[in-house]
């Protein structure tokens, strides 16, 4: 049975970072294997080591910021819990964890359906999508899961348009040790930046008969767009969509569009009486 933010959330609890799910460049000089060369052949071997590059790039430096969240939350329709959803504003947090490449996110929601909702008060949405900046790529574009995957490049004539990336799990995705996550029947686009070879938007499917069982979208999309930091450009989320499928045939939704994205720096105060 659907349980909202239990269920459909225990897969993909591991996910977002978007958020997850984004590439990272800088203005300073890359190393070879990160420079683009967007007037040259490219094969769709290249430009997944690309992708992968700039994702395990992002995961070392993304530093600790915040973003304004808008979200929609519903059930489109099913038996159990019929036609119900929610408008929310948030903050979005995101913490890198002292000595680590592990990124710490928190979400406040700070008005529900036009209503302020006070900063101790725990809000339950229908469907609850967590860890929008994390592992959202590495799906695909890591060195572990991309022999998960078969990638095929479009033909690509115009060097003004994106790259067309076809992603599709392998046949045999099941006898290979790491390729859990690589259900039969799913499918995926993604679109890159002929210029910066970065991803601006990827999307995929998986049939609703292996999906529900599995707690797994059965469509999920993420856009991205550069965001200026100092004297580095972040390739972040801007709106991220899910919908998924119970046993009961409740359909739900997620929707998130990010803005006003900023460096966080934690601050603490001494109260008096305290000691440090």
């Amino acid at each position: 049975m659907l349980t909202g933010v239990s269920q459909m959330s225990r897969y993909w609890s591991i996910v977002f970072l978007l958020f997850a799910y984004g590439p990272f460049s800088q203005t300073q000089t890359q190393p070879a294997v990160l420079s683009a060369s967007p007037t040259a052949a490219i094969t769709a071997d290249q430009l997944v080591d690309r992708l992968i590059s700039n994702i395990e790039l992002y995961h070392a430096t993304l530093p600790s910021l915040e973003a304004h969240e808008s979200i929609v939350s519903r059930f489109d329709e099913g038996a159990t819990f019929g036609r119900r959803g929610y408008a929310a504003e948030a903050t979005v947090r995101i913490q890198r964890q002292p000595g680590s490449d592990l990124l710490k996110e928190s979400r406040q929601i700070t008005s529900l359906n036009g209503k302020r909702i006070p900063p101790d008060q725990n809000v339950h949405l229908p469907l609850n999508f967590v860890n929008d900046f994390d592992d959202l790529l590495s799906e695909f574009f890591s060195t572990q899961y991309r022999v998960c995957y078969i990638f095929n490049l479009s033909p690509h004539a115009n060097p003004k348009t994106a790259f067309k990336l076809q992603v599709r799990s392998r046949p045999d995705a099941a006898t290979l040790s790491h390729c859990a996550r690589a259900v039969d029947g799913l499918t995926a686009l993604v679109r890159v930046d002929p210029d910066a070879l970065q991803i601006i938007h990827m999307e995929s499917t998986v049939p609703d008969a292996i999906a529900a069982p599995r707690h797994r979208p059965t469509f999920f999309s993420a856009d991205y767009a550069p965001v200026a930091f100092g004297n580095r450009t972040l390739w972040l989320p801007i709106a991220i969509t899910a919908h998924f499928l119970s046993g009961n045939s409740d359909r739900a939704v997620w929707v998130s569009h990010y803005t006003n994205y900023h460096q966080y720096i934690a601050t603490s105060t001494i109260l008096p009486g305290d000691s440090q």
